[in-house]
C-alpha cells in the first residue's frame, strides 16, 4: 500500500484525534484538548518532531508518529516515541514507514535512548516494538472508580483526624482569591512531590512559566484542585481534570504529600475530597493511572474503590551510550 509522510500540521488535529479515539475508545480526547497540550510544549527548550502517514491515492491520514523530549524527565539525548495507526490501516506498512523516519531523526539528534508506552492488550503493537529492540522497563495500570457506587462514610473520620491536627483542605479557586503567591507555592510543592514519584528517569522540573501555563488548560477545574495546608504552607495536593470528549468522566491528576507530613491520612483526605466533588457534581467515573512501583498510592486507590483495568507497558530501546559523541 503506497503511503507518504509529511510533517504534522494544524490541519491534522481532527484526523489524528479520530485515529487515537479509534484505537482507544475508552480514553477519548478532542482535537481542542490535543491542540492545547501541544501549545504547552515549549519548543524553545525541547525538541519535538511529528509526522502523519497519508494514503497516496486518497490523501487520507492513516497514522501519525511523534518523537519528543519529556519535560518532566528531560535529558537532551533521550526521547519519547509514539506511533498510532488507524485500526483499518494497520499491518499495511504505515507504522513501519513512520518508525523508520522517526529513528532516522533520532540518529540525527544523537539520541542515546527512546521510550514508548504500549497498552498490554495491544498484542500487535507489543510485537512491533519487540521486533525492533524495545524491552520492558516498567508497567502501570489504568484505574477506574465508578463514582455513584462509592461509600465514603468509612473514610470521613480520616478527614476529621486531619482537621484536628490543624491541617486545612482548600481549593485552587479559594487560594488564588486569597494568596497572590498561590502558583509559586504550588510550583514548589509540585516539584517536591514529583521528585519522589518512581520514574524511569530522574525528575527534572519545568520552568515556572511553563508550569503556570497549565492553569489555563481548558480541562482545569479550579474547585476540584484540592490543596492541603498547614498554616500558610502547602503540604499536599490532589486534583481532578475534566474531559471535553467524555463530560461525565474526570481524570485524576497527581496526588502527593510532602515527606514530613506523610502517614497522617492527608493523602486519603485529599482523595476523599475529590470523590466528594465528583459525587456532588454528578460525574460517573474517575480515571487515573498508577505505576507498579508506586505501591503506596496503588494500595490507597484500591482501598477507595478504584479497580485495575488494562495495564500499560513502558518500553525502552538503548541506541548508544550517553558518552557517545
Amino acid at each position: 500500500m503506497p503511503f507518504i509522510l509529511r510533517s504534522f500540521g494544524e490541519e491534522d488535529y481532527d484526523a489524528a484525534t479520530e485515529i487515537w479515539n479509534a484505537n482507544f475508545p475508552d480514553d477519548r480526547i478532542t482535537a481542542n484538548e490535543w491542540r492545547y497540550d501541544d501549545e504547552l510544549f515549549d519548543e524553545t527548550h525541547y525538541i519535538r518532531r511529528q509526522y502523519v502517514a497519508v494514503n497516496e491515492e486518497t490523501q487520507e491520514v492513516v497514522g501519525y508518529g511523534i518523537i519528543s523530549h519529556t519535560p518532566g524527565m528531560f535529558h537532551p539525548q533521550k526521547f519519547r516515541l509514539d506511533i498510532v495507526v488507524h485500526p483499518e490501516w494497520q499491518r499495511r506498512g504505515a507504522g513501519s514507514l513512520l518508525y523508520k523516519r522517526l529513528m532516522d531523526d533520532l540518529v540525527e539528534l544523537n539520541a542515546v535512548a527512546v521510550r514508548t508506552n504500549v497498552r498490554e492488550d495491544k498484542i500487535d503493537a507489543l510485537a512491533f516494538a519487540g521486533k525492533r529492540g524495545f524491552t520492558e522497563e516498567m508497567r502501570s495500570w489504568e484505574l477506574r472508580l465508578p463514582v455513584p457506587k462509592v461509600d465514603l462514610l468509612p473514610f470521613l473520620p480520616v478527614i476529621e483526624q486531619v482537621s484536628a491536627k490543624g491541617i486545612v483542605i482548600s481549593t485552587l479557586k479559594e487560594e488564588r482569591e486569597r494568596d497572590p503567591n498561590c502558583l509559586h507555592k504550588l510550583y514548589e510543592l509540585s516539584k517536591a512531590i514529583h521528585a519522589d514519584i518512581p520514574m524511569p528517569e530522574q525528575f527534572t522540573p519545568v520552568p515556572f512559566e511553563e508550569f503556570k501555563r497549565l492553569f489555563k488548560h481548558p480541562s482545569l477545574l479550579p474547585d476540584a484542585y484540592f490543596i492541603a495546608k498547614h498554616g500558610d504552607c502547602y503540604i499536599g495536593l490532589s486534583n481532578l481534570w475534566g474531559s471535553e470528549a467524555e463530560p461525565k468522566h474526570l481524570y485524576q491528576g497527581i496526588t502527593g504529600v510532602l515527606r514530613n507530613y506523610r502517614r497522617q491520612g492527608i493523602a486519603t483526605a485529599l482523595k476523599v475530597k475529590t470523590i466528594e466533588y465528583a459525587k456532588l457534581h454528578g460525574y460517573q467515573l474517575i480515571i487515573t493511572w498508577n505505576e507498579s512501583t508506586n505501591v503506596g498510592m496503588l494500595a490507597l486507590n484500591e482501598k477507595l474503590g478504584f479497580r485495575r483495568q488494562v495495564g500499560w507497558v513502558t518500553l525502552v530501546k538503548h541506541l548508544k551510550t550517553e558518552t557517545s559523541e
